[in-house]
C-alpha cells in the first residue's frame, strides 16, 4: 500500500474512533459560492444539521476526489448511480 493510502486510511481509522454527536450523515445538501470561499449546507430529512465553509481550492479538490472515487466504484461494481435530478426525472415521468 503507498503511503498516501497508508495515511487516508489511518485518518479514516481515527474519524471512525470520534464520539457520536462528532459524526454526521446527511442525505441532502445546499451549496453557495461566494468570491470568498464555498459553503456547504448539511441536511438530514430536510432538516439542517451542519454549515461546512471552505476554500474554493479544497472544494474542488473534494468535488474531485468524490468524483473519481464514484467513478472508479461504478466501474468495479457494473453499476450506475444516479443524481438526484436523474432519480427525479425517472419517477416524474412514472
Amino acid at each position: 500500500m503507498s503511503e498516501p493510502e497508508n495515511y487516508s486510511l489511518s485518518r479514516l481509522h481515527s474519524a471512525s474512533e470520534l464520539p457520536l454527536e462528532k459524526k454526521l450523515y446527511f442525505n441532502g445538501f445546499t451549496v453557495a459560492l461566494s468570491p470568498i470561499d464555498c459553503s456547504i449546507v448539511l441536511q438530514h430529512n430536510d432538516q439542517t444539521i451542519a454549515l461546512i465553509s471552505t476554500s474554493h481550492s479544497i472544494a474542488k479538490t473534494l468535488v474531485s476526489q468524490l468524483d473519481s472515487l464514484l467513478s472508479d466504484f461504478e466501474h468495479k461494481t457494473g453499476n450506475v448511480i444516479l443524481k438526484l435530478d436523474e432519480i427525479n426525472d425517472l419517477l416524474s415521468k412514472g
